[in-house]
């Protein structure tokens, strides 16, 4: 081991930094022994060594020694996994917001909905209390109080003229006052020869 590690000295090498599980090949075919994983969480103590033919490249384990190989495609591979579940996940989130999305939206139809219903009874029911008042106006128009009536007295006023043929005319006068009382008042006045023709 310590050979192999003091050859990997020497060489010209690169860390791996792969985001991705990698099986670890004895030789550069994939019907060869696997004796390790590379794995995002171990690849630091794997060093690539060189790029072999058909997408292989060499690599050592600097913890155990050992020198196998990778494969380029499988890291595509499972780099575009990665990418896929990535995007897959940007897409579960986007569908989850448009569903709380939709979500607020009926709560908010329920809500106006609710809204205009109670704004609709409130305006049927002070519809309803300004017909009473109307209704209540116009009777008492129509039909005063005795108090009302008292106030406004009806007074009227009669005037009778009685001609007997002499010399004077009988004049009577009847009206009421503002109080309610009949008045009644008689007097005599003389007629003249040419009013009493004319009469």
């Amino acid at each position: 081991m310590k050979k192999v590690l003091a050859s990997l000295a020497i060489l010209s090498v690169t860390p791996m930094a792969f985001a991705a599980n990698l099986a670890f090949y004895s030789q550069p075919n994939t019907d060869s022994q696997i004796i390790g994983k590379v794995t995002p969480q171990n690849q630091a103590q794997f060093i690539e060594i060189i790029q072999g033919k058909n997408n292989w490249i060499k690599v050592a384990d600097k913890k155990t020694g050992n020198v196998g190989w990778v494969n380029k495609t499988q890291i595509q591979a499972s780099n575009n996994n990665d990418k896929t579940n990535e995007l897959n996940q940007a897409l579960d989130q986007v569908n989850q917001e448009q569903q709380q999305a939709i979500l607020a939206q009926k709560q908010f139809n329920v809500a106006f909905a609710n809204t205009m219903q109670q704004l609709k009874q409130k305006r049927v029911a002070l519809q309803m209390e300004l017909q009473q008042t109307s209704m209540q106006t116009d009777t008492k128009i129509k039909h005063p109080s005795h108090t009302q009536a008292m106030q406004n007295p009806i007074v009227f006023k009669q005037t009778i003229i009685s001609y007997n043929g002499g010399n004077d005319a009988l004049i009577t006068k009847a009206w009421m006052s503002q109080d309610g009382q009949k008045h009644m008042k008689k007097y005599e006045v003389p007629v003249t020869k040419q009013a009493a023709q004319t009469s």
